[in-house]
């Protein structure tokens, strides 16, 4: 059953400078993976900051209809894309990290999150599915 939806779009260029940001502040924001990830290919560092940033703000939407959620940018670094290995992407969470309450935990732990990564030229987009099978709000 499908539990949970989110979606999200971002201009490439709005990240077209932060490969120049220190690693400090990247890191509150990326994971060590996507962080060597993105700055491992000059030419596509912006668009792959961007499809992971629109990743987090998907999931974000996907997740705080169902439960309380830190804020997005307090919880952003603990939302993660790797890949498997046939490179499809891959949503890694903390969802201890995420979650205001504690008891939540129980419930999210059957979730299994899909997603979706795409960009052009000017634009990323992220879409992120959640799907329980005994999901009870």
């Amino acid at each position: 059953m499908i539990c949970g939806i989110g979606v999200d779009a971002v201009a490439i260029k709005r990240f077209a400078h932060w490969h120049q940001f220190s690693q400090k502040q990247l890191l509150k924001i990326f994971t060590p993976y996507e962080l060597a990830y993105s700055l491992g290919s000059p030419l596509k560092t912006a668009e792959r900051f961007a499809v992971r940033f629109a990743a987090k703000e998907a999931l974000y939407k996907a997740i705080s209809g169902l439960f309380k959620v830190r804020s997005l940018y307090g919880c952003a670094r603990y939302i993660g894309i790797e890949h498997t290995f046939d490179q499809k992407p891959l949503l890694i969470l903390d969802w201890e990290a995420l979650l205001c309450d504690q008891r939540d935990l129980l419930n999210v732990r059957s979730l299994k999150a899909h997603v979706s990564l795409t960009h052009a030229e000017e634009i990323a987009i992220a879409y992120v599915i959640l799907e329980n099978e005994v999901f009870k709000p």
